[in-house]
């Protein structure tokens, strides 16, 4: 599964004061009674060291490695009690592969795009930095109806920008707009889901029969209705709302600095959304800039442009790590590639070449390729979302793949290539 890879400048750590005060404090009177102590039986009775030049000598030695501990213990432990933190009222850029085209969420695509999203819209649930998922809006869950119906509960202290409060009829609005042809909003599969209202703050999903991932599809980005209810579902991705929208996440927006109208290239301005439910960010704005290429991404990282950047390349991050002046933290996300095989194809039909092309397959180069950051994913569903008993993927096995490619009918030739009934083996 692969990880997102975050660069940005090393940080200093800041000490926390509470413990680290504290600890500090111990230590010092610890070094203030050597001290005294020194001075009483040292200093004080310096003029006699003739008469008792070697037990002195050893007494100033253990006086001196006592000493030494005790700094020793204080550097230590004042690095164990530091944190990194991010400054409370300060400004952070990132860069995001681009375009950026619209700030209305429904129709984010680019990397650029949906960084925008997530951070100026609230969903009903969303991924916290280890992937798992957590309630965003939604504060409580219920399975019912054997696993078909499913109600969410959402928080009553929800406002969007403009100061309207946000409620189910919001997240009924948004999905029937998911749900509309006209739009050309890509639906996901809600055409089979009914919505029903409860009340003002709880909501049903109706499921024509039970699936356990669900809850992710739960992750759509939640717009205002009594902004757009009057728009036209044909209009809607050109309305006024896609350049100044009104928001409800933990930033609003400032203002969209378009650079190059041609190429998407662009800057969403924020400021920090003081009423966010979620508590104020420690961040007073951000700028999130679109660039083209990855490349483009990193100069600009070099040219200190940007603070951070999740779109860089694994070798892109490397070179920038070996600068010196750049960490790189990752996390793991949602997404995958994969390779799947098309059962209507004359050669992939048959099971036995399908297994062989999987025991043959040397996985470890693959990730090579792609980079050390990704990591392996045997199955389109992620790993944390069995209980148990999932499946383990089949070790390389290059004897039992050409075994299996025999069988099938599958013979090599003098050349080395493969062939039946005088056709080649390829894809």
């Amino acid at each position: 599964m692969p990880k997102k890879a975050v660069i940005k400048p090393r940080k200093i750590k800041q000490p926390r004061k509470s413990r680290s005060e504290s600890v500090g404090r111990q230590l010092q009177a610890v070094e203030q009674a050597t001290v005294s102590h020194a001075r009483r039986f040292l200093v004080g009775r310096i003029g006699r060291v003739r008469f008792a030049r070697r037990p002195i000598l050893l007494w100033i030695t253990g006086v001196l490695v006592i000493i030494g501990l005790v700094i020793g213990q204080q550097v230590v432990s004042s690095s164990a009690y530091k944190t990194t933190v991010p400054a409370a009222g300060s400004v952070f850029a990132e860069g995001a592969l681009g375009p950026i085209e619209t700030l209305n969420p429904l129709y984010a695509r680019s990397s650029a795009e949906e960084s925008a999203a997530r951070l100026l819209f609230s969903r009903l649930f969303t991924y916290d930095e280890s992937g798992m998922l957590k309630g965003d809006l939604a504060v409580k869950q219920e399975r019912l109806d054997d696993e078909k119906r499913y109600r969410i509960t959402l928080r009553d202290d929800v406002f969007w920008s403009d100061g309207h409060k946000l409620t189910v009829d919001d997240v009924l609005f948004t999905i029937s707009l998911m749900k509309n042809p006209a739009t050309r909003i890509p639906e996901g599969g809600w055409s089979d889901v009914t919505v029903t209202k409860v009340d003002d703050k709880t909501i049903d999903f109706t499921l024509p029969q039970p699936y356990a991932p669900f809850q992710h599809a739960l992750t759509f980005p939640v717009v205002p209705e009594h902004v757009l209810k009057d728009i036209p579902a044909a209009r809607l991705r050109e309305a006024d709302f896609s350049a100044n929208p009104v928001t409800s996440g933990p930033f609003n927006l400032r203002f969209l600095q378009v650079t190059s109208a041609s190429d998407g290239r662009a800057s969403v301005f924020m400021n920090a959304n003081q009423n966010y439910y979620g508590g104020t960010p420690l961040l007073k704005q951000f700028r999130l800039s679109s660039y083209r290429t990855r490349a483009e991404i990193a100069q600009a990282m070099k040219k200190q442009e940007i603070n951070a950047s999740g779109d860089l390349s694994p070798n892109e991050i490397d070179q920038l790590k070996k600068t010196g002046q750049f960490d790189a933290q990752s996390y793991t996300i949602q997404n995958g590639v994969y390779a799947l095989f098309n059962t209507e194809s004359s050669v992939l039909k048959e099971a036995k070449v399908r297994q062989a092309l999987q025991v043959g397959t040397n996985m470890k180069d693959v990730l090579k390729v792609a980079g050390e950051s990704h990591k392996p994913l045997h199955l389109p569903f992620i790993p944390r979302e069995y209980a148990d008993q999932y499946p383990e993927a089949p070790k390389l096995d290059i004897e039992k793949a050409d075994k299996l490619l025999e069988e099938s009918g599958w013979k090599r030739g003098d050349d080395g290539v493969r062939s039946k009934d005088g056709e080649p083996l390829e894809l």
